[in-house]
């Protein structure tokens, strides 16, 4: 079945099947909305990067990619 985005049906109450709609959010209307996944993956980057995520000079990556 095809739903318009924000609608689901899901398996609640012992198996009763319900029809559920959920609002999408809007970064027009929230100013702390990240504008893309681009972004949120960014700003973690950027908040959780520390020398446990930095390899020591002259290690060799173990098929890591370093991005």
């Amino acid at each position: 079945m095809q739903l318009p985005k924000g609608e689901a049906f899901a398996l609640i109450h012992g198996g009763q099947l319900h029809k559920i709609r959920m609002p999408l959010p809007s970064a027009a209307r929230d100013p702390l909305m990240p504008t893309s996944l681009a972004a949120i993956g960014k700003t973690l980057r950027e908040r959780l990067d520390g020398p446990w995520n930095r390899l020591d000079e002259g290690v060799e990556a173990e098929g890591r990619r370093v991005v």
